[in-house]
């Protein structure tokens, strides 16, 4: 990603007294030409041939094209408005529009592969293929675009309601979000051209989705909306958060990555005081984005936020976090629609649980940039409270299946000191208080004896081994162990997943040579791993066993 953010070859939002943005790009008469031509097709209400322009653009070898067609900044608002026209609640419109359209593929899903394949040409910044001036155009009309999606006013915890008898953690209300949209947002910085968003009727019945989005609690509430359906057992609210929300906020969360590290490189002077840093950071683009969370409580409130839906033991039982549709019949499926899929606990969690992490990651992505002994003051964001917050509501998930799926990913450093906070947290919920201080597994990470020494000594002390006491009991106490066993068992589970994770992503990012090097070392691992399963075997048959792949490795 390192081209999109240093390339400033074209840009003139730096020049003082121009009152742009840094990232600003002048257009050639050639873009002109091409962005009011995009306005015609979207002015007509031509969809179809508007997307089909964008798709037919990037086929090589086609001389008469320029080699990247760039869309304006508010094609790209078009673009992301018609994801969320989908097939499940707007076929009756979609068919009005297009009574022939039978056997092609979705408004929704054709926006999604375009916005996708421009993010990839932007992250790739091939100037040999595509050259700099477009690769750096591009990049205007997506920052234009995302910075129009800005939570304009906090959600002052006005998201809360009364709960019902139910132990769910969240209301739904039945009525979409009000249309009493503040139309700002937009501000065209071309005067060559006009934006055609700012005073257009909305798409297929739904307004563009940045002024959705800007008014009053109204991103607040769409990310709640696609987290609490994410995992929902409803297929149908469930498939409004898998076709809409989920690629729409995944598509948002990329742009931003991009912005910010452009907003890094090149929007702040290198060499300032930590003070100053952080006043910067706090205009930075996450920050702005993260400002949906009340900053006072920005940790404890995320936490609820990310994880809202899931299975886990709620602190705060008197409230429930409210949400609505965010466009208005995306709960009312259209009598032509028909459920193809039926989707999986095991799919639900593992869709639900990567972009939870997607979210979280942004957390991290500005943290990472903060002076060390400093905070930021707005969003109030901390990140040991933040990692303690996270990795309790992580131990006490009563799903395995939620908690293994998040735990699933790739190489990200924060998760892994988020991991080994939550595995001392499991640690800490044993009755034998075997394990005192928090494991330093993440810090010997790139020491591999030292890591492999740390998982020893755990092992050694017993922390792999259930905390249950059957022989000898009294009747009544035995009743009582009997669901000590059931919460033992599931809490194993969890330290499995844990430490498997963990295992697997230290080993499979080692070069052979130093996996020699720590063969004995591994052997003692396994070795204490058949030990542990042993003991668990000999109380109950029911514990879980530890297997990781460890032995592949020997």
């Amino acid at each position: 990603m390192s081209g999109v953010s240093v390339s400033v070859e074209h840009v003139v939002g730096n020049q003082i007294g121009k009152g742009l943005p840094h990232y600003f790009v002048e257009l050639g008469d050639k873009d002109i030409t091409s962005f009011e031509t995009q306005n015609s097709l979207y002015r007509a209400e031509d969809y179809d041939h508007l997307l089909f322009c964008l798709e037919e653009r990037w086929q090589d070898g086609d001389s008469a094209f320029d080699p990247l067609f760039v869309p304006s900044f508010d094609i790209i608002i078009v673009l992301f408005t018609l994801i969320t026209v989908s097939d499940h609640y707007k076929a009756t419109v979609l068919t009005r529009n297009e009574p022939y359209n039978v056997n092609r593929v979705s408004y929704s899903k054709r926006a999604i592969k375009i916005l996708r394949k421009y993010l990839r040409i932007l992250q790739q910044f091939d100037t040999t293929r595509y050259g700099t001036y477009k690769l750096e155009l591009l990049r205007c009309q997506m920052f234009l675009a995302i910075e129009t999606v800005n939570p304009h006013f906090k959600y002052l915890q006005n998201c809360r309601s009364v709960k019902n008898s139910t132990n769910e953690n969240v209301y739904y209300k039945p009525d979409a979000m009000p249309e009493n949209i503040i139309r700002r947002g937009i501000v065209n910085p071309y005067r060559s051209f006009i934006s055609c968003v700012e005073t257009k009727n909305p798409i297929f019945g739904n307004i563009p989705v940045n002024f959705k989005l800007s008014q009053r609690g109204g991103l607040s509430n769409a990310i709640l909306w696609t987290l609490a359906n994410s995992i929902q057992e409803d297929d149908l609210l469930f498939h409004d958060a898998y076709e809409i929300w989920i690629p729409l906020f995944d598509i948002f969360i990329s742009i931003l990555e991009i912005r910010q590290a452009y907003f890094l490189e090149n929007e702040i002077v290198k060499k300032i005081s930590k003070e100053l840093r952080i006043q910067k950071l706090m205009e930075s683009p996450i920050c702005q984005f993260l400002s949906f969370v009340d900053s006072i409580n920005f940790n404890p409130l995320f936490c609820e936020y990310v994880f809202v839906n899931c299975d886990y033991t709620l602190i705060n039982r008197d409230a429930a976090l409210t949400i609505q549709p965010v466009y208005k019949g995306e709960t009312q499926p259209t009598e032509v629609y028909y459920q193809r899929v039926k989707y999986t606990k095991q799919f639900k969690a593992k869709v639900s649980m990567r972009i939870r992490r997607r979210f979280i990651s942004l957390c991290f992505n500005i943290l990472g940039s903060v002076p060390t002994g400093l905070h930021l003051p707005k969003p109030r964001i901390h990140k040991k409270r933040l990692l303690v917050e996270m990795s309790r509501t992580l131990s006490t998930f009563q799903n395995i299946v939620e908690f293994e799926e998040f735990f699933t990913f790739d190489y990200e450093e924060f998760m892994f000191h988020l991991i080994e906070r939550t595995l001392y947290e499991l640690f800490k919920q044993d009755r034998r208080t075997i394990v005192t201080e928090r494991p330093s597994l993440i810090s010997g990470k790139d020491d591999l004896k030292t890591f492999f020494n740390e998982i020893l000594a755990l092992f050694k002390a017993g922390a792999f081994t259930p905390d249950v006491r059957i022989n000898g009991l009294p009747p009544h106490e035995i009743i009582d162990n009997a669901g000590h066993v059931k919460n033992e068992k599931l809490r194993l589970q969890k330290i499995d997943v844990c430490i498997c994770t963990i295992l697997r992503n230290v080993l499979q990012g080692q070069a052979k040579p130093l996996l020699v090097d720590c063969k004995k070392l591994l052997i003692k691992v396994s070795k204490r791993i058949n030990i542990a399963n042993e003991k668990r075997l000999e109380i109950d048959t029911a514990f879980p066993q530890l297997k990781p792949f460890i032995d592949s490795f020997i």
